[in-house]
C-alpha cells in the first residue's frame, strides 16, 4: 500500500487577465530591464546596441501577445509558444 504524499506546490489561482494589463507588466519589467543596461555598459555605442535588441524583443513580444488576445485563445504548438531568435545581427555583436 503507497501513502499518500501532499504537495507542497502551492495551488495555482485562476485569473482572467487582459491585454491592457499583462502589457503594462511587460513594459515595467522592459523598463526595469533597460535601466539595468544602462547601469551596465558604460560605452554609449554598445549600450544603445543592446538596448535596441532588448526593445525589439520585447516589441515583438507583446505585438504577439497582441494578436493572440485578438484572436482568441487557440491551440498553440510548441513552436508558437517559444519562439527563438538565433539570427542576431553581426553589428548586434558586442567584441
Amino acid at each position: 500500500m503507497l501513502n499518500k504524499v501532499k504537495s507542497k506546490a502551492p495551488k495555482i489561482k485562476e485569473v482572467e487577465l487582459n491585454y491592457g494589463s499583462v502589457e503594462a507588466q511587460i513594459k515595467y519589467i522592459q523598463g526595469k530591464v533597460l535601466t539595468i543596461i544602462d547601469a551596465s555598459y558604460g560605452d554609449a555605442v554598445q549600450r544603445k546596441a543592446i538596448k535596441d535588441i532588448v526593445n525589439n524583443y520585447f516589441s515583438d513580444s507583446l505585438n504577439w501577445l497582441y494578436d493572440l488576445s485578438h484572436e482568441g485563445i487557440q491551440s498553440l504548438s510548441e513552436t508558437q509558444m517559444v519562439q527563438v531568435d538565433t539570427n542576431i545581427p553581426e553589428e548586434s555583436i558586442i567584441k
